[in-house]
């Protein structure tokens, strides 16, 4: 059993009224073919994994600019490790029936792969 497989183990333990499944929405600018060089359409990519609510670390909030207001800290492990994006920087997920952007993504790599992330994401 790898690590990744431990730690969505571990989540599953969390008790369901703690945890979501969500699914997380990504978006890079395509540039457009013409000589203008204009932004065409948006490539959207999903990423589904579960998330918990973390403690916020004030001086990380402070760093970012952001209030403690419509503010949360997310651990986020995602369902599948191979699908993981490098930069969850601006995705979208919905949190308490509201959007949230990710503001702040900090990794959990001890073998150099993102097994599970700290998120902070404000509205």
């Amino acid at each position: 059993m790898n690590l990744g497989s431990l730690v969505q183990q571990a989540m599953q333990a969390v008790p369901s009224t703690l945890r979501k499944n969500v699914t997380l929405e990504l978006r890079k600018p395509v540039l457009a073919d013409a000589p203008s060089a204009r932004l065409g359409a948006a490539n959207k990519s999903t990423v589904e994994g579960t998330a918990t609510q973390a403690r916020s670390d004030s001086r990380r909030l402070e760093a970012l600019r952001l209030t403690e207001t419509d503010v949360q800290t997310l651990l986020f492990v995602p369902k599948d490790f191979g699908q993981v994006a490098s930069n969850f920087l601006n995705a979208t997920l919905p949190w308490g029936g509201k959007p949230y952007t990710v503001r702040s993504s900090e990794p959990i790599a001890p073998d150099g792969s993102g097994i599970a992330f700290l998120f902070v994401i404000a509205r």
